[in-house]
């Protein structure tokens, strides 16, 4: 196993996201999480990538490297730099000829649409090679353009076994490349 929830629980306030929850993903393994708005999703993801703590549980990492790309875009360090600057350093074109990312290294990465910015974050987080790749809603608000590069990822996640926990309203893009589905119920007020 590379990921390992056990009795997780956490609580914003007076609501209650998750109470005993548990989950598992194994190496290579391509996740979806589903459920309704405010079922904990993201703060799911966010307690994996370690922004939030949970109240009690257990949660056992064995990745070296994790890389999670937010729902939200607005990236401030980013906004005023080109996405070569973003990139910088980038080494190996796969990834850039993959996304079709090369065609905007010269534009500021504050004139992308959603579509492109979610491009150039995810070759971002996938020039790290994490062995847990963590992603909120990748395919929200895409135009066809873009959610053809963005399939695109998904073959290549499960060529390279990179172990991916994608949180998506949107099942059918990745019904060929997922393993699981694994559905959150909404939260319960206390």
């Amino acid at each position: 196993m590379l990921l390992q929830i056990k009795n997780l629980s956490f609580s914003y306030k007076r609501t209650k996201v998750f109470e005993s929850f548990n989950l598992y993903l194994r190496r290579g393994e391509i996740v979806v999480l589903t459920g309704p708005n405010g079922s904990g999703k993201t703060t799911l993801l966010k307690i994996i990538a370690g922004i939030l703590r949970p109240d009690s549980g257990e949660l056992i990492v064995r990745a070296r490297r994790i890389s999670f790309v937010p729902y939200d875009l607005q990236v401030p360090p980013f906004f005023s730099a080109t996405v070569g600057e973003v990139l910088s350093g980038l080494k190996g074109d796969e990834l850039l000829n993959l996304l079709h990312v090369r065609e905007l290294l010269k534009v500021k990465f504050s004139e992308l649409s959603a579509g492109q910015r979610k491009r150039v974050l995810i070759t971002l987080a996938l020039v790290r090679e994490p062995e847990l790749l963590l992603l909120d809603e990748p395919f929200s608000a895409l135009d066809e353009h873009n959610l053809k590069h963005l399939l695109k990822i998904f073959k290549y996640l499960r060529e390279k076994r990179v172990t991916t926990l994608v949180v998506s309203h949107e099942l059918r893009p990745l019904r060929e490349f997922c393993d699981r589905v694994v559905k959150l119920s909404s939260p319960t007020p206390w």
